[in-house]
């Protein structure tokens, strides 16, 4: 007999936390992707088929709770249908432990229909602050989980007030008087695929040969970027810019801002690796700005990419080849600053969010985006941050959700 857990995965960068888990679950444990929201949409970068390659003997379940349409309803319609599907899929399954994934709105059905089964709900990257909705999404599951794995010391201090664990009150100032029973921090299982045999970190460090391995990885870079996506083609051994732009759900003025983000850009002229928004409402006006800018330059070297989506480990070859990496994803403080490179991070989408000394924070004004990409591209890389892990949480968190769910 063997333990069952169901594994959710609502959109590409969920995947990317989740993988190193699934595939280091002992053989007593047995894994069942649940596929949801946008990941099964290939505008937001598809990548069921990715998933289905990576694990061909996990089975997947499918949630279709996606509305479709570009307003703030649509989240929380997302998740009274995604409530209704799941709990039907858990009425009709035996699993005995749910995992879910950070802040997602639709990561709260989850939550909320396994809770409500009774089936142990574990939670990842419980504890940080951002500046949008998700705060308050995070820290809802927080409260419905049973097993966190937050991932960096700050959040699972966090975490561990939340929740109340071992607090005593001795005047103003609050002790922890025993160990959260549940709650263990071994970092982000993201950075984990940096440094595997097939991630740049992982090959930097077993090449005999630097020079050789470096020169080779930019030709695999080179050709993985230009042969994925629309656009013009980029020269990796160029400076070239990451851009990542993400919409801010409780900024009622975020349409109007991005344009100093395309101002900024078009001033710089560098090469640029622009990867598509997810699927948040208000992403049709940052979809609609790129495909606008593009048919002005159309017919000019307008040295600009557009991809939907890359494999994780080619995604870390191209953030750690570039110059910078610019916009407002979280990509931009926790992957970035686990390689070293260079980030200016826009707006309040990441307010709050512990980061390391790569990042540069500036409002949504071209002037200032400008100044700090001149900044960042002048700097070069930084020392690599253990901030978010060191590059094994995937193993330790699989170790640890067999030992719970067999109470070892």
């Amino acid at each position: 007999m063997k333990k069952k857990i169901l594994v959710s995965v609502t959109n590409r960068s969920s995947y990317n936390k989740v993988r190193t888990i699934v595939s280091n679950l002992p053989q007593d444990v047995e894994p069942t992707f649940l596929l949801s929201n946008s990941i099964n949409i290939y505008r937001f970068g598809s990548v069921s088929g990715l998933i289905k390659s990576n694990f061909p003997e996990v089975r997947c379940l499918n949630a279709h709770i996606a509305v479709e349409g570009d307003d703030i309803n649509k989240m929380s319609k997302s998740v009274g249908l995604g409530i209704i599907e799941v709990a039907t899929l858990l009425a009709n399954e035996k699993f005995d432990a749910v995992l879910t994934v950070a802040d997602r709105y639709e990561t709260m059905a989850i939550a909320i229909a396994a809770s409500y089964a009774n089936i142990p709900l574990i939670h990842l990257q419980g504890g940080e602050i951002t500046g949008t909705i998700d705060n308050k999404v995070r820290n809802a599951i927080t409260q419905l989980a049973d097993m966190h794995f937050p991932a960096t010391e700050g959040a699972q201090k966090r975490v561990q007030e939340m929740l109340g664990y071992g607090l005593e009150l001795c005047g103003d100032d609050v002790y922890h008087t025993e160990p959260p029973p549940n709650i263990w921090n071994y970092g982000c299982p993201s950075m984990d695929l940096f440094c595997g045999g097939s991630g740049i970190l992982g090959k930097l460090r077993s090449s005999p040969d630097d020079a050789m391995c470096f020169g080779d990885m930019l030709d695999d870079a080179e050709s993985t970027v230009n042969n994925t996506g629309t656009g013009d083609t980029i020269n990796i051994e160029k400076p070239y810019l990451i851009v990542m732009l993400h919409a801010d759900t409780t900024d009622k003025l975020f349409h109007e801002k991005i344009f100093h983000l395309r101002d900024a850009l078009n001033h710089i002229g560098m090469q640029e690796v622009v990867f598509w928004n997810n699927i948040d409402p208000g992403g049709d006006s940052i979809s609609k700005m790129w495909r606008d800018r593009q048919h002005v330059l159309s017919g000019k070297t307008t040295r600009i990419r557009y991809i939907r989506h890359l494999q994780p480990e080619d995604f870390g070859a191209a953030l750690y080849l570039s110059s910078c990496i610019v916009g407002n994803s979280s990509a931009g403080i926790r992957e970035a600053s686990f390689l070293g490179t260079p980030s200016v991070n826009i707006g309040d989408r990441q307010l709050g969010r512990e980061r390391g000394p790569n990042c540069i924070d500036v409002q949504f004004d071209k002037t200032a985006i400008a100044d700090a990409i001149g900044q960042s591209v002048e700097r070069g890389m930084y020392k690599p941050s253990d901030l978010y892990g060191s590059g094994h949480a995937g193993r330790d968190i699989a170790r640890r959700i067999s030992d719970v769910l067999w109470d070892r």
